[in-house]
């Protein structure tokens, strides 16, 4: 429902079938966190995971600060698409 929302109209025929491709190659929430953590016990997966997600989200949040003020600074953000902002 958020891909159809807010990048679908955005995308071509060629990209949406892409996504669509990629979206169904993704793994069940259980086998991906099996193969991430394959030594952990299936009640312990969940929350290594959660860490290490909120880890990432501190880290990629600082990059994406920094994209933006980049972006600022040069004027590149293009907004005639996106009326939301």
């Amino acid at each position: 429902a958020a891909y159809d929302a807010h990048l679908e109209p955005y995308h071509g025929w060629v990209l949406k079938q892409a996504y669509n491709v990629a979206l169904n190659g993704v793994p069940k929430r259980h086998e991906a966190l099996q193969k991430f953590y394959p030594r952990l016990q299936p009640h312990e997966r969940h929350e290594a995971f959660a860490l290490e997600a909120r880890e990432c989200v501190v880290v990629l949040s600082r990059v994406v600060d920094a994209i933006r003020t980049l972006f600022d600074e040069l004027d590149l953000e293009d907004v005639r698409k996106a009326p939301w902002i």
